[in-house]
């Protein structure tokens, strides 16, 4: 819902004539908000069985890469055969589609055995990376390189159109690019039989990052 009236903004605002730089940067900052991926894999261990968690996580996550390995060529192409207003109308759509389907997701309600305060579930969570080192150092790594990704990620654009002198199809193409290592990322974890290879592995991968 939040996503809808960020690009509705955009588009009120673009059709009225008043578009300005600010809006676009709120409206990106609201519809890019990492909550979101958070809360739909929340679901996910209370649909599939633990022993297969690993598994179904990077067949999403593949799947995910692939939408947008998919959606930056083709929303490139929109833009520079339709203009950006009827293809933020089609974003939209897809949105009150996603919405629709969202809306009747039925999940059952957990069973809690004793309701616990917010600072004690807090204090439990800060338990698990005291006792699991690893995950702290894996955590550090990802900031640095995600930081590093979002720096190069404002890039792009002007990378594309000022040095390249592509088009909007072009940077769609060249953005999409990206997700092919995260899709063969996922297959390979995919295909992982032996769990405790996993974290030399992302350790390294990031490394690399």
């Amino acid at each position: 819902l939040v996503r809808i009236l960020s690009y509705g903004a955009i588009l009120l605002f673009q059709t009225t004539g008043q578009s300005s730089v600010a809006v676009l940067y709120i409206a990106s900052f609201l519809s890019s908000l990492a909550v979101y991926d958070a809360a739909a894999n929340a679901l996910i261990p209370k649909w599939v069985h633990r022993r297969i968690l690993v598994k179904i996580n990077a067949k999403i996550s593949g799947l995910v890469q692939f939408a947008r390995f998919v959606s930056l060529p083709i929303s490139g192409l929109l833009v520079g055969m339709y203009g950006t207003k009827i293809t933020l109308e089609i974003i939209i759509v897809l949105f009150v589609l996603s919405l629709a389907a969202l809306v009747r997701t039925q999940e059952k309600p957990a069973k809690v055995q004793r309701k616990q305060t917010w600072g004690k579930q807090f204090k439990m969570g800060l338990a698990i990376y005291k006792n699991q080192k690893i995950l702290l150092i894996l955590g550090v790594f990802v900031s640095i390189t995600s930081f590093g990704v979002f720096a190069t990620q404002a890039m792009y654009i002007p990378y594309v159109t000022e040095i390249l002198g592509g088009t909007s199809a072009a940077y769609g193409f060249f953005a999409a690019s990206f997700p092919l290592g995260y899709i063969a990322g996922t297959v390979i974890v995919g295909r992982l039989r032996e769990p405790k290879a996993l974290y030399p592995i992302m350790l390294t991968t990031l490394c690399f990052g």
